[in-house]
Formats: C-alpha cells, sequence, structure tokens
C-alpha cells in the first residue's frame, strides 16, 4: 500500500501499474473523493504509472452525494464549484498520458459511471451494472456523461441514430443489468472488457492497463451527428421540461466543433435544474424513501 486517504487507498499492483481502490462500502463522488482522485492521477503521472481505478463491493460508485447536494443547491457559487470540479477531474482522467482503466464489480451509477466513461478502458465484471441515472433526481448528467455516451452511441449505432439512443437511454434512467447488455446499448465500447471471474477482475484490469501503454490513441474530436427524427418528451408535469432541456443539450451535437462548447452547455443546464424546485423534491423523495418521484 503505498498510501491511505480519507476515502480511497492506492495500491502498487507492480509492472508500472497502480491501483486506486475506494473505500466505501457504497461510495459516493463528493469534493472531498474528486481531490483524492486528481492527487492520485496527479502523483501517477509524475512517477510514470497506469492508473487502475477499482472497488470490490457491490457498488462501484453511486454517483453524487445527494445530501451534499441537497447542502449546496441554494448556492449557486457552491453548486457551479461542485459541477465545475467534476467535470475539471474527470476531463483530466481522458487527457492523462498515462493509461487509466476503470475496474468495476458493482454498479456503476450516475457520476460512478460517467467516471468509467472517462476512463481510456474499462474492465468490467459480467454482473456490474450501470447507468446515468440523473433523470431520477431532476437534472442531466452533468460530469461529461452526456457527450461520452452520444460518443459512444454514435460508435455503436451511427451518427444517425446517436442522439436519439442517448436520448432514450437518459431520459428513462435505463440501467443495463448486466456488462454484456451495456455493451449493446452502448455504455461500453467493443474494447472494453469483460471479466467472467469476480476474482479476477483487478488482474485483468491491470493487463488492460500494461497493453493500452503501446496501444492507446487519443480519441479525435467526435464530428457533427445527425438531427434524429421523432424523440418526443414526456406528456406533462416537470419530467416534460426535463426532457425537453435534455433533448435540446443533446441536439448541440449537430453543430460543427461540438464538444469545444458542450462541456459549458452542459454545466450552465445543470446548474439552472439544480435550483428548480421540482428537482430537489425528487432528491428529498429519493433521500427519504429510497425510490424516484415522477412530477
Amino acid at each position: 500500500r503505498l498510501c491511505e486517504r480519507a476515502s480511497s487507498a492506492v495500491w502498487d499492483l507492480g509492472d508500472h501499474v497502480w491501483c486506486l481502490e475506494f473505500n466505501a462500502k457504497v461510495p459516493t463522488i463528493d469534493l472531498e473523493l474528486l481531490d483524492e482522485i486528481r492527487t492520485t492521477l496527479e502523483d501517477a503521472i509524475e512517477a510514470d504509472k497506469a492508473l487502475v481505478i477499482y472497488h470490490p463491493g457491490s457498488v462501484f460508485a453511486a454517483g453524487a452525494d445527494l445530501k451534499r447536494v441537497r447542502q449546496i443547491v441554494d448556492s449557486k457559487a457552491e453548486s457551479e464549484r461542485f459541477i465545475a470540479t467534476g467535470q475539471t477531474v474527470f476531463a483530466e482522467i481522458q487527457r492523462a498520458p498515462v493509461p487509466v482503466v476503470g475496474a468495476p464489480v458493482g454498479a456503476a451509477l450516475a457520476g460512478g459511471l460517467e467516471l468509467l466513461l472517462h476512463c481510456h478502458a474499462i474492465q468490467a465484471y459480467a454482473e456490474t451494472r450501470m447507468g446515468l441515472v440523473e433523470a431520477q433526481v431532476g437534472i442531466v448528467p452533468g460530469w461529461g456523461g452526456c457527450r461520452e455516451l452520444l460518443v459512444r452511441c454514435a460508435e455503436r449505432f451511427g451518427a444517425g441514430d446517436a442522439i436519439a439512443r442517448c436520448f432514450e437511454l437518459l431520459r428513462t434512467s435505463t440501467v443495463a443489468a448486466s456488462a454484456l447488455e451495456a455493451r449493446k446499448l452502448g455504455f461500453l465500447r467493443e474494447g472494453d472488457g469483460i471479466t467472467m471471474n469476480v476474482d479476477r477482475v483487478l488482474f485483468d484490469a491491470k493487463q488492460k492497463a500494461i497493453a493500452l501503454r503501446d496501444q492507446r490513441a487519443f480519441r479525435s474530436m467526435a464530428p457533427p451527428l445527425t438531427a434524429p427524427v421523432g424523440p418526443q418528451a414526456a406528456a406533462t408535469g416537470y419530467q416534460r421540461e426535463l426532457e425537453e432541456v435534455l433533448l435540446a443539450l443533446l441536439m448541440s451535437a449537430t453543430e460543427p466543433g461540438w464538444e469545444e462548447r458542450f462541456s459549458e452547455r452542459e454545466r450552465a443546464v445543470e446548474l439552472a435544474l439544480f435550483g428548480r424546485p421540482e428537482a430537489r423534491a425528487r432528491i428529498e423523495h429519493l433521500i427519504a424513501s429510497g425510490k424516484p418521484l415522477v412530477n
């Protein structure tokens, strides 16, 4: 063990690969954990070590800490800091000059999946569930998840179907029940790995990180996508407003150079939704009951 922090530990796996392991039973992503991820990444880059991000429990990461989100929604400055920090740290993972591999055993939901989508590769346990479920609390993925899912959907389904496919996954908070289903839906790429034996996930992730040292190519900017025909928002209520905002955000991917401006747009949308009383009601209801509110 190289070091242990409040929310994570760093291990040396040998062969120039480190492991960042979350230590909470059900990890949630807050500013403290984001800072630990950033620090570990900076240290790995300085030491020229590949990095595996891992958690062996039933939940890899459950997204943002909703109790913390509830505390900051009344402060525009705090909300903007929270959103911007997640975007920045995840972008640093994606741009890292050393390989970063996400290794989920349990469920990767909301911000937990956004984290994985920014890794250079994912090595998932076969029974890993994953989904971008932010709509359940009245918001959209705000840490780059919309952009990364658009890119993956374009790769899997083509530029003509990407926006419609992405919109459907996000508006319904679809959760893939397995890694194989996650690949079919577009959460996982063809090059991402699936491990059948839960005890081999970390080993397989390490091997992928080693291989990426020689094989990884930086992703180029995505071309404009094609405007879809047919996607429609829900009939009534806040859900309709949420879906209309989401679709408008995704439709900006039809513009040339859309990726360059997407993070700023995503952040502005997320910040506006944070302040909506309907979103706060969904957050409160989920915290209190564990079940999503439809309003």
